[in-house]
C-alpha cells in the first residue's frame, strides 16, 4: 500500500477523530474522493463495505470501524439518490490506535485531514465564497485593468522564504492542489516564461490575488492564494515588460504539495485564511455570498 493511500484513508479517520462536529455523518461521496484513485467500493460506508477493505488492506482492525445499522442494497441506493448516507459511528480509541501504528509523519496527517475538510465541507465554501461572474468581471476591469500599463506591484517582506501563487478553483481542484502541488504539465498561462511551461508565482500577495481574476470564470469557483515555500528553482522572470515590477518567478519543474504552507481564500473582505473558514464551517457560521458578489452588478449593462 503506497503512502498516497495511506494519507488518502488517515484523512478520514482524521477528520473523525479530530472534528466532533463532523463524527455524526461522513457521506460516502466524500469518502470516495479523499480516497482518490481507490476503487469506489471503498467508499461504501452505507453498507459496511469499508471496514473490510480498510481491515484487509492496511491492517486497521474490522472492530475499529463499528457501522451502525447496516442497510440493504435498496436502501443503500435509496440514500444515495437523496445525497444521505446512514451514519458511521467510529470507535475513536481505536482509531486512533490504528492511525499512530501507520507509517505517516504528523504533517502528511494534518494534511490529509485538511484535504478531507475541504470535500466535507464543500458546499459551505461555495455558499460563501463561489466567485460569479459579474463579480470576477466587474472586480478585474474596476480594480485591476486601468493599472495595468503601469502596475505597482512590491514584494511581501516574508517574501524571501515564500511566494505567492493566485487561482479560481473549484473545492475538488483545491483538495487535488493539496494532495499533489504544482506541475508545468498542467499550467495553461506561460507568457513570459524561457518558452518552457512553468508555475507562475508572485513575490507580492497582492498581484497573486488579481490573477484570481485573470482565470476566466468556472462554476463553483472560489478565489485561492497559495503560499510556496520559496526555492533556489524558483526564478525572476527576465521579460522587462512582462516582468517590469521583477515580482514575478516561474518554477519549470514541479512543486510538490509539501511546499504549500499556507491557503486563503478570496471572501467579502478580501484574503482569508482557509483554516478559518473551515473552522467557520464547522460551527454554521458560513453566510451566503449574494450581498458582497453583487457589489459591481453587470458591468456591460
Amino acid at each position: 500500500m503506497n503512502n498516497y493511500i495511506k494519507a488518502a484513508l488517515a484523512s478520514i479517520v482524521c477528520v473523525l477523530t479530530a472534528a466532533p462536529a463532523i463524527q455524526a455523518q461522513l457521506p460516502a461521496q466524500v469518502a470516495k474522493r479523499a480516497l482518490g484513485g481507490v476503487s469506489s467500493s471503498y467508499g461504501n460506508i452505507a453498507t459496511g463495505a469499508l471496514s473490510r477493505k480498510v481491515a484487509g488492506f492496511t491492517g486497521v482492525p474490522s472492530s475499529a470501524i463499528n457501522v451502525a445499522g447496516r442497510t440493504s442494497q435498496a436502501s443503500a441506493k435509496a440514500a444515495a439518490i437523496y445525497g444521505q448516507y446512514n451514519v458511521v459511528r467510529v470507535n475513536q480509541a481505536k482509531l486512533k490506535a490504528s492511525v499512530e501504528k501507520m507509517q505517516i509523519s504528523k504533517q502528511k496527517r494534518d494534511r490529509a485531514t485538511l484535504v478531507a475538510n475541504v470535500l466535507l465541507n464543500r458546499e459551505a465554501l461555495v455558499r460563501g465564497y463561489n466567485l460569479p461572474r459579474d463579480f470576477i468581471e466587474g472586480f478585474y476591469f474596476k480594480r485591476i485593468e486601468r493599472y495595468m500599463q503601469k502596475p505597482d506591484y512590491t514584494a511581501d517582506k516574508k517574501s524571501d522564504t515564500v511566494l505567492f501563487r493566485g487561482m479560481l478553483v473549484t473545492p475538488e481542484e483545491l483538495a487535488k492542489i493539496l494532495q499533489v502541488g504544482f506541475s508545468p504539465k498542467t499550467s495553461s498561462w506561460n507568457a513570459g516564461t524561457n518558452g518552457s511551461p512553468a508555475v507562475s508565482l508572485s513575490s507580492s500577495s497582492v498581484e497573486a490575488s488579481h490573477y484570481i481574476f485573470q482565470s476566466g470564470v468556472k462554476k463553483d469557483g472560489i478565489g485561492v492564494v497559495f503560499e510556496v515555500r520559496r526555492k533556489p528553482y524558483m526564478v525572476l522572470g527576465t521579460d522587462p515588460v512582462l516582468n517590469r515590477t521583477k515580482t514575478i518567478y516561474y518554477s519549470y519543474q514541479d512543486i510538490p504539495a509539501e511546499e504549500i504552507v499556507g491557503v486563503a481564500v478570496w471572501g467579502e473582505y478580501g484574503l482569508e485564511r482557509l483554516s478559518s473558514i473551515l473552522e467557520k464551517a464547522k460551527n454554521g457560521e458560513i453566510k451566503s455570498n449574494r450581498g458582497w458578489t453583487g457589489q459591481f452588478g453587470n458591468v456591460f449593462r
